[in-house]
């Protein structure tokens, strides 16, 4: 359970730096949502490629709704800043 909170147990796809950078140059709102409990905000904050998502990261169990539940998808909403659908 706890190899698993640690940033150097995963991996980052080769071409994840070049292509979070381009989103976010076209303007996009990059983050992820994910089913994972709180250990993915550590370890995203922990791998450099992924800095562009690192301050937008929700988890089902922060939230106290798994995906597909419609709370959930309000906070990731909430999280982007957005608006539903936007």
């Amino acid at each position: 359970f706890e190899y698993f909170a640690r940033p150097e147990a995963w991996t980052v796809h080769p071409d994840a730096p070049r292509v979070l950078t381009e989103m976010s140059r076209r303007g996009l709102v990059l983050g992820i949502g994910s089913n994972l409990d709180a250990r993915l905000v550590r370890v995203v904050r922990g791998r450099p490629a992924l800095a562009p998502v690192a301050d937008r990261v929700v988890v089902s169990a922060a939230v106290g709704h798994r995906k597909p539940s419609q709370h959930f998808f309000d906070a990731v909403v909430e999280a982007a800043g957005c608006e539903p659908g936007t």
